[in-house]
């Protein structure tokens, strides 16, 4: 018990005689802060002496709005639910950023039929084939490529940009041949 009342009080006297002179003098070198004040003077004759008058605190400005369009951000897949299912299933894709008119891209090919739900949700049908992927004012290949069973990725685009990929895997279906 000796050991603790010892070390105890070693470190009281530590404190007392290297931390409390430094606070002291380090609060002790802080400049005092003055009052608000203005000083106006008194025409001569009046008086001698000035005199001051308190100032008192403005209200701070409003903030500005900026000007400008609002910044858009591209949309971005959370995840989809299921992560896997046949040819003619339904998926739903949850994220942010969606547009009343997005295009939902099944393993680089777009997707018909997309129904936005909100701007967080997407659905649509796992296809049994995609066309190609055709910019306005390119010239497009007339062609439809069959989805295979195993991992496909799903990306979501708009006018905002094009999201992240996430995997889907197609379990099987009935593969349909377009006409």
């Amino acid at each position: 018990m000796k050991t603790n009342t010892t070390y105890a009080l070693a470190v009281l006297i530590v404190v007392i005689i290297i931390i409390v002179p430094f606070a002291y003098g380090f609060f002790r070198a802080l400049p005092p802060t003055p009052p608000l004040t203005a000083t106006s003077t008194v025409p001569v004759g009046t008086s001698t002496e000035a005199t001051t008058t308190p100032v008192e605190p403005t209200q701070p400005s409003q903030p500005t709005t900026p000007v400008g369009p609002a910044p858009v951000s591209s949309p971005s897949i959370s995840y989809i639910a299921p992560i896997s299912g046949k040819v003619g299933s339904t998926v739903s894709v949850y994220g942010s950023g969606f547009l009343p008119t997005n295009t939902v891209l099944f393993d680089g090919g777009p997707v018909n039929d997309v129904a936005a739900e909100s701007s967080s949700v997407l659905t649509f049908t796992v296809p049994s084939s995609v066309g190609a992927d055709c910019k306005p004012d390119q010239a497009c290949p007339m062609y439809e490529r069959l989805i295979s069973n195993g991992t496909n990725t799903i990306s979501v685009r708009n006018a905002n940009g094009t999201s992240n990929s996430v995997n889907f895997t197609v379990t099987g279906g009935t593969m349909v041949i377009p006409n």
